[in-house]
């Protein structure tokens, strides 16, 4: 398993906590639902979504709801997509099916459970703040297979004359300095606006 792998199933757990403790009504759940059925269905007719695009959708729902906060049922049928899109990836470690299934949805009651059940639980700034770290690693993950593969690509291309090419910079520090101005810069937007 890469780490790239690794920070999917990271990014599909939190994703899948921070929207379904969004939920602050019992009709909510049924919305966790749909997403989570809608998700699982999709994968077992074998079309498992590319990640990237569903972290680009993660961060694009997260700017809507701080636009609109209206539309948070949107992230509460995406929290149960990326529900189902963990319980499809412990099913490809091995898992059974009713395990992965049960653990996915298991997930998605406590967090809406909490949300729904205990007001003090998700207060408003620490939804912010959750939903700003969903978007930071969605963003972060969207961006790190383009960034290594131009990085490798560059290298490829920087041989020098004796055939050996140029000491390469490390990957991790393009990450962390992109990530640095981008989430610095978002944030500085968000503060204004």
């Amino acid at each position: 398993m890469t780490p790239y792998t690794q920070g999917f199933w990271l990014f599909c757990g939190l994703g899948a906590c921070v929207f379904a403790a969004l939920a602050a009504k019992q009709k909510h759940v049924f919305l966790l639902i749909t997403g989570f059925i809608a998700a699982m269905a999709w994968i077992w007719l074998e079309r498992m979504p590319d990640p990237v695009w569903m972290e680009g959708l993660a961060v694009g729902i997260v700017i809507l709801i701080f636009r609109r906060p209206t539309l948070i049922w949107l992230a509460l049928v995406f929290g149960g997509i990326l529900a189902g899109l963990l319980g499809s990836l412990l099913q490809s470690e091995g898992i059974g099916v009713v395990p992965a299934a049960l653990g996915s949805v298991a997930l998605l009651a406590v967090s809406a459970g909490f949300g729904i059940g205990r007001p003090k639980f998700a207060p408003a700034a620490i939804r912010d703040d959750a939903l700003i770290l969903v978007a930071s690693v969605g963003l972060l993950l969207a961006v790190v297979p383009a960034l290594s593969q131009g990085w490798q690509s560059a290298v490829a291309l920087n041989v020098g004359e004796r055939g050996s090419s140029a000491p390469p910079v490390p990957v991790w520090v393009l990450v962390i300095g992109g990530a640095s101005l981008g989430l610095g810069g978002a944030y500085s937007v968000w503060r204004r606006s």
